[in-house]
């Protein structure tokens, strides 16, 4: 009966119904009517006890998350710790609940998720626990939270290296807390700390065997007053100087955040493309739950968890994969005709355009990928035209002009150029039409470098729409 079989269960009616005329005289139609009360409790019931079990749990519940969000949620996101997609998921409803979900912090984290006070009327925040962090582990987050309670906030990275047992909380440990921002509010960028990593623990190790013979430094054995000793303790390394080296790129954090925490926490890669990126998404989630026939999408998003794969039949390459879109994640099949030509193409961690067909079938919606590109070749192939805005009052506008003109001139792209003027507070303004041979090719960088010019107030971008492919003819077979 739990598995629902119609000709099964409709055998069972006839014995069932049988069966209650010869033991228990019970008559057809009322045997019956007892069937289809059994018939519905196999669809999903329990006895009464069971019910009021889950009632009152769902009562606590419900009280805990309408009265004490921040420490609820803390605790759902602790149950699911070690799956990113439920995880992903309760964060999001966490920021629709107006709570704030942070990264990882050496002076704030719990070994779990921990929920935080706020000083503001915000319902509050939950800061990523030191455990939670993929390549920590229970030991060394449990270690590094037990010294801060014990000796206080930790003054910056080499004062942590110092502190704690270098065994539990080695070089892997350490890097993985930097690369998901673990050490972000201390001083020095990710890079830095990165770099230092060797000689913090090197100097660490030492002084550690020095300790542990019982020698003393320099300013000891010189008798020095409880100042001295406090210099010379501070001179060894909480106050090294860190190298100097460049901060990491946004998107390469982000990927280092999805690749430690399971998915991207303090923004998306969609947002390091200067706002281009969901000009290309032309279909949501609620569409495809409300489609009917078949349409043409496209999405920008990450590319993630690549297969490659071989039809049964002919043995030819096809592969799935998934997209990680700016509000949700989508797993696309990409069949053999559009692999042939774009299959090389795919690559895990890339920004990508994802162009395809969904559809639905009878109930049953699909959506299949006809071609991807990496963001630069997208741009390059779909986007129309794009519209300048500028401040015409800006000391640079004429400058601008001319510099923008003298750059579509030569022609190099497809992308033709338009100039709008607007002073800065109209809503309205004039476009000038420029020629078609004003043209420009289009791409990230370049985008994000003429956008932040002084006289440009904004752009609009112009992007091809999406189509239907043709329809395959089948022609008869001549034999």
């Amino acid at each position: 009966m739990g598995k629902k079989k119609p000709e099964e269960m409709a055998k069972q009616r006839e014995i069932f119904v049988k069966g209650a005329k010869e033991t228990n005289s019970i008559e057809a139609k009322k045997a019956n009517d007892i069937f289809n009360i059994l018939e519905k409790f196999a669809g999903y019931g329990f006895n009464k006890s069971h019910s009021a079990a889950y009632g009152i749990i769902s009562y606590q519940t419900a009280y805990l998350k309408a009265n004490h969000p921040v420490d609820f949620m803390a605790g759902v996101l602790a149950c699911e710790l070690g799956n990113s997609d439920k995880l992903a998921h309760f964060i999001g409803e966490c920021t629709e609940m107006g709570i704030s979900v942070l990264g990882p912090d050496v002076n704030e984290s719990g070994e779990n998720f921990t929920p935080l006070e706020t000083e503001d009327d915000s319902l509050g925040a939950i800061r990523f626990g030191l455990s939670a962090v993929k390549g920590v582990g229970d030991v060394a987050g449990k270690i590094i939270v037990e010294e801060r309670r014990s000796n206080g906030a930790f003054e910056s990275f080499t004062d942590l290296v110092e502190r704690v047992d270098g065994k539990s909380v080695n070089k892997r440990v350490l890097e993985c807390l930097i690369k998901s921002g673990g050490f972000d509010a201390l001083a020095g960028n990710r890079a830095a700390l990165l770099a230092d990593v060797d000689r913090a623990m090197g100097e660490a190790q030492l002084r550690r065997k020095d300790r542990e013979a019982g020698q003393s430094n320099l300013f000891d054995l010189m008798g020095g007053d409880e100042q001295g000793d406090s210099a010379a303790e501070n001179d060894f390394s909480p106050t090294q100087s860190l190298p100097e080296v460049p901060e990491m790129e946004e998107l390469e954090k982000l990927k280092l955040e999805k690749e430690l925490l399971g998915f991207f926490l303090s923004g998306h890669p969609i947002d390091t493309l200067g706002g281009l990126g969901p000009l290309f998404d032309t279909i949501q989630q609620e569409d495809l739950d409300e489609l009917e026939g078949k349409r043409a999408y496209r999405l920008c998003g990450v590319v993630a968890e690549v297969e490659r794969r071989y039809t049964k039949k002919d043995a030819k390459p096809w592969a799935r994969f998934t997209l990680l879109a700016k509000e949700k994640d989508f797993s696309f099949p990409m069949f053999p005709e559009a692999y042939e030509q774009y299959g090389m193409k795919l690559e895990e961690g890339a920004i990508m355009v994802v162009e395809g067909v969904a559809s639905n079938r009878d109930g049953e919606v699909r959506v299949n990928a006809n071609a991807v590109l990496p963001i630069d070749q997208a741009l390059s192939k779909w986007v129309e035209e794009v519209t300048w805005l500028i401040d015409p009052d800006h000391e640079d506008a004429l400058a601008f002009a001319k510099e923008l003109f003298a750059k579509g001139e030569k022609g190099y792209g497809g992308c033709l150029i338009r100039l709008g003027i607007a002073r800065e507070g109209e809503d309205s303004g004039l476009v000038a039409e420029a020629d078609d041979r004003f043209r420009m090719k289009m791409a990230v960088d370049s985008f994000k470098e003429w956008r932040a010019k002084p006289p440009v107030r904004a752009a609009r971008v112009k992007i091809v729409e999406p189509e239907l492919p043709p329809e395959r003819k089948y022609g008869n077979r001549k034999g």
